[in-house]
Formats: structure tokens, sequence, C-alpha cells
């Protein structure tokens, strides 16, 4: 039977991260929790912090423990699981704990509060900051599986490595289209998480759709599933996108046992 601290502090949770202060990476950043609890709130996971910027990209993965009561989880991370660093190549990381309350605001379910830390390296303190996080439901029908800024699984299949593209807009219109011959090719489209088109069948002529990313977020992707292969496999989807500023051409390749993604990088 599940408890209702674990039922209540469990999952994942995203939003953002501040830091006071003029001379950090950033005064905001990404930030996600995963957590699993005990019957008695006792809470481990990892905390994820992320951030692009001037070219450069800072991510931070390490582990963390908590204990969740009278709606409050008190946490504290430790050991390290990745860091990298970009942006300020010689910048140590705050090791942060906290005391988040857990609020139902507009009919979500929050964690907010205040954090301090130290530095990883030196022991010194870090200024502090804000965290606000939002818990997000999982996906009922299982479409989807993300780990860090990265998604690894579509419905049953295995996703590629994928590509990367900068964009500088956040409006984005995107042409699908089969720039060969037409071989019967059939498609669904998954960006961040919604289907875009299901069951297309892509041809010559593009199909026009307009998306909109989010620039804080390190989670924006397109990526194709399969229906078939055509009569020459695999399974290739044309895209283009279009920011405003330049067109880019993408080519993504999907089977019946993986699926292609290209990842969306905002850049001001």
């Amino acid at each position: 039977m599940i408890s209702l601290a674990h039922a209540q502090i469990a999952g994942r949770w995203r939003g953002t991260i501040t830091q006071t202060g003029s001379n950090n990476v950033a005064s905001q950043y990404y930030f996600e929790l995963n957590l699993k609890a005990d019957s008695t709130g006792n809470a481990k996971g990892t905390s994820y912090s992320f951030i692009r910027k001037e070219g450069g990209r800072y991510a931070l993965k390490v582990n963390i423990d908590g204990k969740f009561q009278n709606n409050e989880l008190t946490f504290k991370e430790s050991g390290m699981i990745e860091y990298e660093n970009t942006i300020q190549k010689r910048a140590d990381f705050c090791v942060k704990t906290g005391v988040l309350q857990l609020v139902k605001e507009n009919n979500k379910t929050i964690l907010k509060g205040n954090w301090t830390g130290v530095e990883h390296k030196t022991g010194e303190s870090c200024t502090d900051g804000v965290i606000l996080l939002e818990k997000i439901l999982p996906d009922s029908t299982n479409d989807l599986r993300m780990e860090d800024e990265k998604i690894i699984k579509l419905k049953d299949r295995t996703i590629k490595r994928g590509k990367s593209i900068t964009v500088r807009a956040t409006t984005l219109k995107i042409e699908i289209f089969d720039d060969a011959d037409e071989d019967g090719d059939m498609i669904s489209l998954n960006f961040n998480g919604n289907w875009l088109v299901k069951s297309y069948k892509i041809r010559n002529r593009p199909k026009i759709i307009t998306v909109k990313i989010d620039p804080k977020s390190p989670f924006n992707f397109i990526a194709t599933f399969a229906h078939n292969l055509g009569k020459l496999p695999p399974n290739t989807t044309a895209l283009i996108i279009d920011d405003g500023k330049r067109k880019q051409k993408i080519l993504l390749k999907s089977d019946t046992e993986t699926s292609d993604v290209v990842y969306l990088e905002y850049e001001e």
C-alpha cells in the first residue's frame, strides 16, 4: 500500500532555481528533482540543474537525500553524478541544502522554498536562492521516457543519439515532407511529449506546422515514430525548421525498433 507521504513527494518535479550575486554562471537555471520515497517520508533521488548560455552549457546532476513531513521536504545534495560547465570552465558548483514547502496552486502541485549551499571543492558559502518546482504527472499512455535533457524511449522504441540545432526564436515553423521519391513512409511526430501528427503519410508537398518552444527548458525536441519502412527503408522524414532568421534542414531516419530525434537549443 502506498503511503500518503510517498504519493505526495515521489516522482518528477520540474521548474527553476535562482541564485543571487553577479559572479555566478547565471541567475536562473532549469532545475529538476527525481525522487523516490518510503512509507515514512524518507526520500532519495537526484537533482539536475541545466542552462545553455553564450554558446556553452552548464549541467549538474547529483544525488539527493531528504525527509518529507508536515508538507515540507528537507533535502541535502551529496555525491556528484555528472558535471559539465563550458560557460565558466574553472567555476565550481554548489552543493545545496534547503527546505521546500508543498502547496497547491491553480490545480498544480508545487514545491517551493529557499536553498543555501557550499562550493564543492572549497567548502566556501555560495550565494543562495529560490527553488520553484511543479510536479509532472506521469503520462498515462507511457509514450515518453526522459532522463536529464534527453529522451531515451518513445513508446516501445529506443531513441537514437539524434542531432542538435540552435534556434533563435521561440516560435518555429516546421515543414514535414519526403525529399526523395514518395515511397509510402508513414510517421507520427512527437514534439516535447505531444503528438503533432499521427499516422501521417509523408508527401513531397510539405505539411506545415507551427510550434512554440520553452526557452528555459532543455527538453525541446522533435522525434519521429515510424509506422512502416516504406518501399525504401529506413523510414526517412525531412524537416525544415524555420525560426524566421534561417531555415535548417534535418533528416530523421527511424525504423520499427528505433526513433530519431532532433533537439532544439534556444539561443538569444
